[in-house]
């Protein structure tokens, strides 16, 4: 018997029966404890169903099972939660399922420890049926692992609750690091806070939070990170959060001195990826897959992984496929192998969230997830890899594809075929051959002989705003100015984004000892380097055509100590440019880095403007009323004057009241995922007028002490041609907060207050503005 209840994710359900479920969580949990039914054991019992999010551990009393609690499955229209338990016998092959009516309640994303003839279990998540809303738990069980009873243990001082969080056997306590905590499904709190849970030996266990004194480095709030213990030290290894993304970064902390400190990676690390599983055994830390989002000219959508990577954690140095099994064939494998990430013969195909043990020094990896199309996959299948051999894998179960019926939205065709031959589909869906130029236009139409055979996408970016920026003079001589100061003999300069590669010989030239630059695109890397090698520089600036995703420590020639970056768009960070900062600055920067630009302010300006609104709503025309088809009038995004096709230095408008700074960004410092998300700015109108809109425009100043700036202010006083085109500006439509069916001015008089609400989306890439009188 096990427990399973549905939640919805598709339309057309009952909505009153949705709303009813959805009343009261503890009410449904509740009645789930009174229906359980008594012990029952069911050896050579059916696999178990799909699932995700489980806990897998190695029984410590028998070393030839593994244990498995928990979980959850989605088949694209509902989801099942998990409480059952299963045993797997290694050597029978053969699974043992055991119902229990004292089991804890249904979850996902828990985490599990064993110790002393008992299995630890905490926290982890239930959601409502329209996962509009999450239940996590902060509760602790213990499974004693020779009567297969469980027990709730009454806590004090118990963690918040929690999923995402991971949790590790270590100095004979469980440690347990972040996670996140959601009731909404829109609002989720990611946490860094460090606990352990003593006693496990069955005497009295109890909780305990690590405490940090004021100014210590720590990681930053995450979920789904990975934790390594050796000896005296506990790794930490990436993770997730919705502000900065899938983290890179590498941190230690240690049991003796209660701190925790950066590390610097040695070797190349897995390329920045989440849903990253990993076991430890005998000093090392075995990662397996993950998955990362993508969108470029080539790669569309989500990429994952079946790559396993290693760590030294006697060394903290990440190892190379040889130094790890240095009998295997890696040529036999499907998938590459690179120069950290190694892929054996007969293993998994890419996947993410995987589900690893090693029992009796054999490292069993089951289950995790992937997509073919629009379809998702839950694996059922289990591998093997006796890890003194390290040759091939070897399969124990095989995945399962007839007991999961996709009731999403419509598959590819491709999810038809074999499972062998999924890896391989993964990349045929992923990848889209390059579009030449030349086959943009159709005969009779000609296309030059130069442009025929280039990408058609960079193409395109180099008209619509490379050559402007080549040309924004003004921004050149300020981060040359600012380069003028940090610049030394022993400078080694990361440029996000080579451009032309006139900052990067500017550096060269400014006396850097080197400067690195990453290029997505491979036909401005190429345009960058013939121009870097006829001033003679190609000795000191080297381009990679990668993304800063794809690179690690370990594959630059020197740790950069100089970070540069021109990545900004209508709005101050519409183009991403702080979470790639933040993660360079994390990953690849030595200690006491600069940062060049160091300060960006983004400002909000009330505007009325009759002439903006002739392109933004309609009243009556020919004595006919039209405002019913302002309905549609955008008030909750900001517009780009790039996209409507103007400058805004050509609008006539009048500014209500000062700019105001509603934002300030320190690259050198700022960390995406703490940052606020939403900030209230007091004002005080000096002109009578309706306010039309709110202007938004930045200056960023490329040095630390605030001389040399750049700006996309409209100002006609500080009008530039190059830049208008280049980035342009952005404004919000602005409606009064007692609208109805149809958008109502704010009016409004001088010397009134009145307040910017500003609000930014999890990646912060995304802004909005409204308007509230006092």
């Amino acid at each position: 018997f096990f427990f399973a209840m549905g939640k919805s994710k598709g339309k057309g359900q009952a909505g009153k029966k949705k709303e009813e479920d959805d009343e009261d969580l503890d009410a449904l949990l509740e009645d789930f404890k009174k229906n359980q039914v008594q012990l029952k054991v069911t050896e050579n019992a059916p696999a178990p169903t799909p699932r995700l999010n489980a806990c897998v551990v190695a029984d410590p009393i028998r070393t030839n099972q593994l244990i498995l609690f928990g979980g959850e499955y989605y088949n694209g229209d509902k989801c099942y939660c998990y409480n059952d338990l299963y045993v797997y016998n290694t050597q029978s092959q053969t699974w043992t399922h055991i119902s229990n009516p004292n089991a804890p309640t249904p979850r996902c994303a828990h985490q599990a420890v064993v110790h002393g003839g008992y299995m630890y279990v905490y926290g982890g998540e239930y959601t409502s049926p329209k996962q509009d809303r999450f239940y996590h738990y902060s509760d602790t069980w213990r499974l004693d692992l020779q009567t297969a009873q469980w027990e709730e243990l009454k806590l004090k001082n118990c963690p918040r609750g929690r999923s995402g969080h991971r949790m590790v056997l270590w100095k004979d306590a469980a440690w347990m690091f972040g996670g996140f905590q959601d009731t909404t499904g829109s609002s989720a709190k990611y946490l860094n806070d460090f606990y352990f849970l003593t006693g496990l030996d069955g005497a009295a266990p109890k909780w305990k939070k690590t405490e940090q004194a004021p100014g210590d480095e720590r990681p930053a709030p995450r979920s789904g990170c990975c934790l390594a213990p050796h000896d005296d030290v506990l790794f930490l290894f990436g993770g997730y959060s919705a502000a900065h993304g899938p983290w890179n970064d590498l941190w230690a902390y240690y049991h003796s001195s209660g701190r925790w400190r950066s590390l610097e990676h040695s070797g190349i690390p897995p390329s920045i990826r989440s849903g990253l599983s990993v076991v430890t055994y005998n000093g090392r830390a075995y990662f397996f897959g993950g998955v990362c989002d993508k969108d470029s000219a080539k790669v569309k959508g989500s990429v994952f992984y079946s790559e396993l990577h290693a760590l030294d954690l006697k060394e903290a140095r990440w190892l190379t496929p040889s130094e790890v099994f240095p009998k295997a064939d890696f040529t036999k494998a499907k998938g590459t192998s690179t120069a950290s990430g190694f892929v054996l013969p007969n293993g998994p195909c890419p996947r993410m969230n995987s589900m690893l043990s090693v029992q009796d020094g054999v490292l069993y990896i089951y289950g995790g997830s992937w997509e073919t199309g629009k379809r998702e996959w839950t694996g059922t299948d289990l591998y093997k890899l006796p890890l003194a051999e390290g040759t091939k894998w070897q399969p124990c179960i095989e995945m399962d594809k007839s007991s999961q019926a996709w009731l999403g939205e419509a598959e590819d065709e491709s999810d038809d075929e074999d499972d062998d031959d999924q890896g391989d589909e993964e990349d045929e869906d992923e990848e889209e051959e390059d579009m030449c130029f030349g086959d943009h236009l159709d005969p009779p139409m000609v296309v030059p002989e130069r442009l025929a055979k280039k990408d058609r996408d960079s193409v395109i970016r180099m008209n619509k705003y490379h050559f402007a920026m080549v040309n924004d003079t003004l921004s050149t001589k300020a981060y040359h100015a600012a380069l003028q100061k940090v610049i030394k003999a022993d400078s080694v300069v990361l440029q996000l984004g080579v451009g032309s590669g006139v900052l990067a010989m500017m550096a060269a030239k400014l006396g850097a000892k080197k400067v690195i630059c990453l290029e997505i695109s491979s036909d401005i890397a190429d345009i960058a380097e013939q121009i870097v090698a006829s001033a003679g520089l190609q000795e000191k600036v080297v381009i990679y055509n990668l993304g800063l995703a794809d690179v690690g420590v370990g594959s630059l020639p020197e740790r950069p100590n100089v970070l540069v970056a021109d990545m900004f768009g209508p709005t101050l960070l519409s183009e991403g440019v702080l979470k790639q900062v933040a993660d360079a600055r994390t990953r690849l920067l030595a200690p006491k880095s600069t940062t060049v630009p160091a300060v960006g302010m983004q400002y909000a300006t009330l505007i009325e403007s009759e002439q903006l609104m002739q392109i933004s709503a309609v009243s009556d025309i020919e004595g006919f009323q039209l405002d019913r088809f302002n309905q549609m009038q955008n008030t909750a995004c900001p517009i780009f004057t790039k996209d409507m096709g103007f400058r805004f230095s050509d609008v006539v408008h009048t500014k209500l009241a000062p700019p105001v700074a509603v934002s300030q960004v320190a690259f050198q410092t700022d960390d995406p995922s703490t940052m606020a998300r939403e900030s209230r700015h007091r004002l005080q109108v000096t002109a009578s007028g309706t306010v039309h809109a709110v202007l938004l425009h930045w200056e960023v100043f490329a040095d630390a002490e605030r001389t040399r700036s750049i700006s996309n202010d409209p100002d006609p006083a500080k009008g530039h041609f190059t830049r208008d085109v280049r980035w342009g500006q952005a404004y919000q439509l602005i409606e009064h907060t007692d609208s109805g069916d149809v958008p109502m001015p704010v009016v409004v008089k001088d010397g009134d207050c009145v307040e910017l609400v500003v609000r930014h989306s999890a990646d912060l890439k995304h802004m909005q503005v409204s308007v509230e009188k006092l």
